[in-house]
Formats: structure tokens, sequence, C-alpha cells
């Protein structure tokens, strides 16, 4: 029997009602990168009876989650002035125009591992409130070993492929919003033929 596992993460800090030339709700907020990688990384795991068939870890980099990362890397590299603000200003453009996710996955077939492939066995979109499927722009598969990722996603090993999924933040079919109701649910669904994961993040939670 498939065992689909669902991980559901709700009292996260949202990203409604941004411009595109605007702070997006949430970045001003700062808070500590820990308490950041906590709330917004989550777990999905889907079993065949007992065996394991995918074990992963999701960071949702939202606006709240890219402010903790600006200001913990700035304090690592004591960054002042021009390089401070061009840190901040660059997260800030990201959180405004993309919904970004760091992807650690480990399966027990190699072949299973292709993520990043045109051909691969995954099918990964986000959803809002299950309506809509959005495409990811890029699925870019990122080096184990790198001192950087390893520090700011300390849940990587050596047995998980790391990826970086970059979706739209703004409809292209419509260039409408995708964050615009008060009651959105941003959920990243990873389809395949050995089962399904689901990651949810609510998006209407006061600043």
């Amino acid at each position: 029997m498939m065992l689909v596992i669902v991980v559901t993460l709700s009292g996260c800090a949202g990203v409604k009602n941004q411009k595109p030339d605007g702070q997006p709700p949430g970045f001003g907020k700062k808070v500590n990168y820990q308490d950041a990688m906590d709330a917004w990384t989550q777990e999905g795991r889907i079993y065949d009876g007992v065996v394991s068939r995918l074990i992963s870890k999701v960071t949702y980099k939202s606006a709240v989650f890219r402010r903790a990362y600006a200001e913990e890397y700035s304090r690592l590299y004591n960054l002042e002035g021009d390089e401070y603000d061009n840190l901040v200003m660059q997260e800030q453009k990201e959180a405004v125009n993309y919904h970004d996710f760091l992807l650690a996955a480990y399966v027990p077939e190699k072949k299973w591992d292709d993520f990043s492939k045109e051909t691969s066995m995954w099918k990964i979109y986000i959803t809002r409130d299950h309506v809509e499927q959005i495409r990811p722009l890029e699925i870019r598969k990122l080096k184990k070993k790198d001192p950087k990722i390893d520090y700011f996603y300390p849940y990587i090993s050596t047995w998980k492929s790391i990826y970086h999924i970059r979706f739209p933040a703004f409809d292209p079919k419509t260039d409408s919003q995708l964050m615009d109701d008060s009651y959105d649910v941003l959920t990243l669904v990873m389809k395949s033929v050995i089962g399904s994961v689901e990651f949810k993040w609510e998006t209407n939670q006061k600043q």
C-alpha cells in the first residue's frame, strides 16, 4: 500500500497584496534566522508499506524568510552600507517577483532523482487553493558541497540532492498576482508514479 504524507504548516506570515515595485508584506519584519527557517520549512515523505520512497524537506523563501536570510548573511560577513543595502534590495525584489523553494530530497533509486530534467518522472507545481496549477520557471540542481548552503539549510545531508525551484509570483496567463485572495493557501505539489506529496503554507496571516 502506498502511503502519502501531507505536511501542513500554519501561522506563517504571508505575501498577499504586494505590488511589483513595492515591498512585500512581511519583508520589513526582522526575525531570527533559525526561527524563520523552522517556520518556513516542512518535511514530506512517501512510503510503500514501511519502505521509504521519498524523504524530503522544503523551505519556502517567503518575504519573512528572505529578510531573515539577508540579516543573517550580513551579520556573518559584516556587510554594511551599499553591500548591505544591495543584498536587502535583491532579496526584496525576488520576494516580489517569485515564489522560490529549496528542496532537499532522498530517493533510493538513482533514476528517480531527476527532478530538474525535462523528462522527469516528477510533476511539480504550486496551486492556489487547489484551483490552478502553476508550473515552475526553473528547477535547478545545486552542488552538494557548498559551505554556505550547508550553513543556511542545516537539514541538508550528503545523501540528499538539492534543488532550487522557482515559480512566478504572477499568473503567466493573466499577469495577475497569484496570492491576491485573503484566504489563499500556497501548496507545493510533487507527483510521480511512486506517489505524491504536498506542502502547504498559509499566506493570509497578519504581519
